[in-house]
């Protein structure tokens, strides 16, 4: 068995900031606060986390928390009808070639709270091929998120089944690579978001793409490893 876990903003798709939008207007709905002016890079990091960091910033009481996420939501279902946003090079012809092999497990191992993946996801009609998710609705550290993902894991296929190693961490962010090697999983790691190359090349992944595009290199990559 081999289990693919992607992340999604920057890697399976580019949703143009509609998240982040989202999110802003969110809190300027519930609280009156414009937080658009954070100075907060939120790539790699969990929605959980992200909306602690606002809150504390601006000092939103935690009463305010549920009715900030309701209205993110409701704000992001609406920008992913008008936004531009599209599926990354590559994505489906890895997709494709996964469906393929009945021992690869793909899956999610995302920042974005569950209802703003499937709503990501589904946008494009991809969601349905992630039967496997950890979200970011409860972990602010992306390693948390990792661990969790490996307890489940376990418990739904069993510890005999794969090693850490026959796990395949796919994101753009060194986040993403660091997590990954958290939990002695493997990582890939494309330069398609706010990371180049040689930013990601020093968290040191076990590979490193300018793009999924590099479809052949990939799933040799995926197929070297053991089974």
């Amino acid at each position: 068995m081999k289990i693919l876990l992607f992340d999604i903003d920057g890697t399976i798709v580019d949703v143009k900031k509609s998240g982040q939008k989202a999110l802003f207007d969110a809190f300027l709905e519930v609280t009156g606060q414009d937080c658009s002016k954070i100075n907060l890079c939120m790539a790699g990091k969990t929605d959980a986390g992200i909306i602690k960091i606002i809150m504390e910033a601006f000092k939103v009481d935690n009463s305010q928390k549920n009715f900030i996420i309701t209205n993110y939501i409701k704000n992001l279902e609406n920008n992913m009808k008008i936004i531009n946003s599209f599926i990354m090079p590559g994505v489906m012809e890895i997709i494709n070639f996964i469906k393929q092999k009945d021992y690869y497990v793909p899956g999610l191992l995302t920042g974005n709270m569950y209802d703003g993946a499937r709503l990501k996801l589904e946008y494009f009609e991809l969601f349905k091929y992630f039967p496997f998710g950890a979200y970011g609705d409860n972990h602010c550290n992306r390693n948390d998120l990792a661990i969790d993902a490996l307890k489940r894991l376990k418990h739904l296929y069993g510890d005999e089944s794969f090693s850490n190693e026959d796990i395949i961490i796919i994101g753009d962010t060194p986040m993403d690579i660091e997590c990954g090697k958290s939990i002695n999983a493997k990582t890939i790691a494309v330069a398609t978001g706010p990371y180049s190359m040689e930013e990601l090349a020093e968290h040191k992944p076990d590979l490193l793409c300018d793009t999924l595009e590099n479809t052949s290199e990939i799933i040799t990559f995926i197929n070297k490893s053991s089974i």
